[in-house]
């Protein structure tokens, strides 16, 4: 049964920083909710050795793509769309895609699961608003980890 919901970025993350903060908070398994896990622009960012990275350490990973953001809205944001017309579009994609239902399926077992996405901060990240949307359906606190420090969304 899962106690929280922690959040994590990988841009700017190496390996061992990036664990520390996993093991520091109990963190079972990360689930990649990036759109596209290839790591494109570092190595550390690659979906492949982040999997070999987590489940090395004896974690569970799992990339989920139902919960990244179309490629239509992830292009449009990057573009310099405002995040004031991203958020509500993402809102929308979790009720329509039915995340909740998702997560009680396959994602409930993990005690202590961490959603990665790319951007260090949560505040402008799909993460925090999937984060927000489980954190209210299943009555649980956030913990986002950012750089070596956390940010309780309580």
């Amino acid at each position: 049964m899962t106690t929280a919901i922690w959040t994590i970025g990988t841009q700017g993350q190496h390996d061992e920083p990036f664990l520390g903060l996993l093991r520091r908070h109990s963190v079972d398994a990360v689930i990649d909710i990036r759109l596209h896990s290839e790591g494109r622009y570092f190595k550390f960012a690659s979906g492949k050795h982040i999997r070999a990275l987590v489940e090395g350490a004896g974690l569970a990973y799992r990339h989920e793509v139902a919960f990244a953001p179309t490629a239509a809205m992830l292009k449009a944001y990057k573009a310099g769309g405002a995040w004031a017309s991203y958020e509500p579009a993402y809102e929308n994609l979790i009720v329509e895609r039915r995340m909740g239902e998702l997560w009680t399926a396959e994602y409930s077992r993990y005690e202590r699961p961490c959603l990665l996405c790319a951007e260090v901060d949560p505040a402008h990240c799909h993460r925090r608003l999937l984060a927000e949307f489980l954190a209210k359906e299943f009555g649980l606190p956030i913990v986002h980890l950012v750089g070596g420090r956390t940010h309780d969304n309580n």
